[in-house]
């Protein structure tokens, strides 16, 4: 009787677990969905939108908890236990996190953090960037845009930027003098609450000219983000 007693509380044991396997399958892309919010509100660069792909590799890291459930259900079917659920819940949840968890990597190649931008950025606008400053690139943003980048300016630097866009007459604080066909939704709407801002022709090695491509930038003293949006 003993072992009877025994045995029985063991299979309602394996069967609790499977269930609560079972259910951490389900919830297991919402745990990675969560995970990969918290990394990108911890970036330097929440807004930018490429943040959430550069994070999305952390699917990968909760893909043990389906794949677990699958293998388990796989075990215990054999022995007779009704649990083909925990098996197609752990399959299709691994998928669908593999699948995610692979979009940094797919867009890998159009990410960029290499401070030699800030560099090259500055030598050509002829305007003093601090180049220790976090960036984070996408390239062909879009059908019009060759790159856009967001920069973080570091807090003991942002003081002796400030001063310098003050100092210097190409940089307004309103978006008056930009023509209203030169910027896209995106800039626009992106940029709208930022306080300073200005346009550079490259063709022309001149601020504020229009014609011809142009590299848009602005900058928030808040978030102490400079927006560079350059036109192809």
């Amino acid at each position: 009787m003993q072992k009877q007693e025994i045995e029985t509380s063991l299979n309602s044991g394996i069967k609790k677990f499977l269930l609560v396997m079972f259910i951490l399958s389900l919830l297991s892309i919402f745990g990675a969905m969560m995970l990969v919010a918290i990394s990108v509100a911890m970036s330097p660069l929440p807004d930018f939108p490429l943040t959430m792909t550069e994070h999305m590799w952390k699917f990968y890291l909760i893909v043990p908890i389906p794949a677990v459930s699958a293998i388990l259900g796989i075990v215990f079917i054999r022995k007779k236990y009704k649990c083909k659920k925990n098996i197609i819940a752990g399959i299709i949840m691994t998928t669908l996190l593999c699948v995610y968890g692979g979009f940094t990597s797919i867009f890998a190649n159009r990410i960029s953090h290499d401070s030699n931008y800030i560099i090259e950025l500055s030598n050509e606008v002829n305007f003093y960037i601090p180049n220790d400053s976090y960036i984070s690139i996408a390239f062909d943003f879009n059908e019009n845009c060759e790159s856009m980048a967001m920069i973080k300016i570091n807090s003991s630097a942002n003081n002796d930027f400030i001063n310098k866009l003050e100092g210097n007459n190409n940089w307004k604080k309103d978006r008056s003098f930009i023509p209203s066909n030169v910027l896209d939704i995106y800039a626009f709407s992106v940029t709208l609450n930022y306080d300073y801002y200005t346009v550079f022709n490259r063709d022309k090695n001149a601020y504020n000219d229009f014609n011809g491509q142009l590299i848009y930038m602005a900058f928030d003293v808040e978030t102490k983000v400079l927006f560079v949006y350059s036109f192809k």
